[in-house]
């Protein structure tokens, strides 16, 4: 395996090459990496994300800002990243490839709507709704679908680091305390965004036991917010959340299942919401 750690600022790959030091020394990594080169990279918005770049090699970028963050948040950081890398390099390959597949037909739907913009099929009024519409529509099915990769890495690092496992719950269940919201989604993407959140919100009920409370009391205003809804988009929001539901029995067959699953997320969650807008040019 090759392995790229890239950040967005040249001057900080001295920091980075620290970080990933300190770090590596302080715990067995979930893969083993033939080739480690370090270098300037695309900013991200999280603190850390992973991709595979081509067969066999791997990028993992950290944000500037995650080189701010105290030595147990980037220790648990990066693990939940390797852990994600670990994954898309071996048993939930098939399932990247879908998200690969996915993303390259995204791209070219995006690049012939800016041709047939340049062609003046529809105004730039016309075009800017278009656009926004479908990002929404396309990041909202990604952040659906991959909440499989974060409740198989925050399982996996359950199983496999145990020693590790109270503090990435904690963590993870403040996160989720902190950041949850919907509010900037209307129709037809806030039913979505909701099941989007009561998911992140499940998965931290699964992780901790000292959370129930807390974590109960929110996951009862996300219910509020779906129970209001249409009932065929409730019925609709149901169905995604059977396939996705971190409380699935079934989840340690996720390298057996999750290539179809995820797929299907991101289509019938497109296809769902665009039924839900007004046509696009034809």
């Amino acid at each position: 395996m090759t392995l790229y750690i890239c950040i967005d600022d040249r001057a900080l790959l001295r920091d980075v090459k620290a970080v990933w030091s300190r770090f590596q020394s302080s715990i067995r990594l979930p893969f083993a990496w033939s080739s480690l080169e370090f270098s300037q990279g695309v900013p991200i918005a999280q603190l850390a994300g992973v991709e595979r770049v081509r067969a066999g090699a791997f990028v993992l970028r950290i944000s500037p800002r995650l080189l701010l963050s105290p030595d147990w948040e980037i220790r648990l950081t990066l693990l939940h990243e390797c852990l994600h890398l670990a994954a898309i390099a071996g048993p939930l390959s098939a399932m990247y490839d879908a998200k690969d597949e996915l993303q390259r037909a995204q791209d070219m739907a995006k690049a012939d709507l800016l041709q047939r913009y340049g062609q003046r099929e529809f105004t730039p009024e016309q075009y800017q709704q278009y656009f926004e519409a479908d990002h929404r529509r396309w990041t909202l099915a990604m952040n659906l679908a991959n909440q499989l990769y974060e409740v198989d890495a925050e399982f996996a690092l359950r199983r496999q680091y145990p020693e590790c496992a109270l503090d990435r719950a904690r963590y993870y269940c403040r996160l989720r305390a902190e950041t949850v919201s919907w509010d900037s989604y209307h129709h037809p993407y806030r039913p979505y965004a909701v099941l989007y959140e009561r998911l992140r919100v499940d998965l931290a009920l699964a992780l901790s036991e000292e959370w129930q409370e807390d974590g109960m009391t929110l996951r009862t205003v996300l219910d509020r917010e779906i129970a209001g809804c249409d009932p065929k988009v409730r019925d609709r929001i149901d169905e995604l959340e059977q396939l996705l539901s971190p409380r699935r029995a079934d989840f340690a067959l996720l390298s057996e299942w999750g290539g179809d699953t995820y797929r299907d997320v991101v289509t019938r969650t497109i296809k769902q919401l665009s039924e839900s807008l007004r046509p696009e040019p034809q």
